[in-house]
């Protein structure tokens, strides 16, 4: 079988990056046969540095490509695509002497995708240090999770004066960061898409938004922690199971759990779940509400995320942190992933 490759490039050996037959823009995406992708760049507009980002539209080939819709700032978040429109959060920095040194205003940016026309809702126009990722869409309404202090720390009032990593482990480092941990906050927010109204809601930080359902570790009474989903519409709670999540995502119908350790902070009386080292893994079945343990391996320092469903197989996403490609698209059948993960075919880089 031979491999027929997309690319213009001279001498190019479709390993790298760089290849335009690997499609590894920054949020890639197709709408029938249209690749889309963003770029970005920093200009200058009227005599002052700016950040700028452009949605561009291509082929397959990536040889026939044009800038369709303009952004004013920088994306650094999750992009949404619903009802022809693509909604994404940009944060528009200020530079001095060609440095960012804050973000002059936070927007949400909806472009239809069937004349390109572009929409700016601000959420933000305060400069600050304030921050706002977006975690899905519920009817309509988009799910956004706003961090901000109530006031500035600077480092150097600690006696940090360089590479904050240079102070790790020292009384300066832990003074500095129990001030920042006591000037956090944070508001989950909902944005209704239609009318830019936000409504504030009383949940934690979500693992995921799918579906109607908000997915969230809730602490128990025992102190640690359960993963529950709230559902949107009928406003009912439920536990999918009872121990601390670290990782989940979706597919299609089901769910896909990583189990989490739970961790106390080092500068406050906060607990949180992170990484567990041999953590168990589970699928739950959004319509028949199984949970079922997975028996799976995989070699060290990889890691396989599902795609799509295709008949008995799954399209995999393979990640190896030792390879020259890092990422590598793949197949494995249903039930060996259940089984034994490590069972997984790649196909070459096209």
């Amino acid at each position: 079988m031979t491999n027929v490759f997309f690319c213009s490039k001279p001498n190019c050996d479709h390993t790298d990056i760089d290849c335009v037959s690997r499609l590894c823009y920054p949020y890639t995406f197709f709408i029938d046969d249209d690749q889309y992708y963003i770029t970005k760049n920093i200009e200058m507009r009227d005599n002052k540095e700016t950040f700028i980002s452009y949605l561009n539209k291509s082929d397959v080939s990536s040889t026939k490509t044009k800038i369709v819709a303009e952004i004013d700032g920088d994306i650094i978040s999750d992009i949404y695509l619903s009802n022809n429109t693509l909604h994404l959060i940009a944060a528009k920095y200020k530079f001095v002497d060609g440095l960012s040194t804050s973000i002059e205003r936070w927007d949400l940016y909806q472009i239809n995708m069937k004349n390109y026309s572009v929409k700016r809702i601000t959420l933000n126009d305060k400069e600050g240090i304030d921050t706002y990722l977006p975690y899905g869409v519920i009817n309509n309404k988009m799910i956004i999770y706003h961090r901000y202090y109530t006031n500035i720390i600077n480092p150097n009032d600690y006696g940090i004066e360089s590479n904050v990593e240079d102070y790790i482990d020292t009384e300066n480092f832990n003074e500095f960061m129990s001030a920042l941990s006591e000037a956090y906050r944070m508001d989950m927010i909902a944005l209704d898409l239609a009318s830019g109204e936000i409504t504030y809601l009383d949940l934690p930080i979500p693992l995921l938004v799918y579906g109607n359902c908000y997915y969230y570790n809730k602490k128990t009474t025992e102190g640690s922690y359960e993963l529950v989903s709230f559902d949107f519409i009928t406003k009912e709670e439920k536990v999918i199971c009872d121990l601390p999540v670290n990782y989940i995502y979706a597919l299609n119908d089901r769910l896909y759990i990583t189990e989490g350790n739970v961790m106390k902070s080092k500068y406050s009386d906060n607990t949180s779940v992170g990484y567990k080292e041999n953590a168990k893994e589970f699928i739950y079945d959004l319509t028949t509400h199984e949970l079922r343990e997975l028996k799976a391996t995989l070699p060290e320092k990889t890691e396989i995320k599902l795609l799509a469903e295709v008949g008995d197989y799954y399209i995999i996403l393979h990640n190896d942190v030792r390879g020259k490609v890092t990422q590598r698209i793949g197949y494995i059948l249903k039930e060996d992933y259940y089984n034994d993960k490590s069972k997984y075919t790649l196909v070459p880089p096209i």
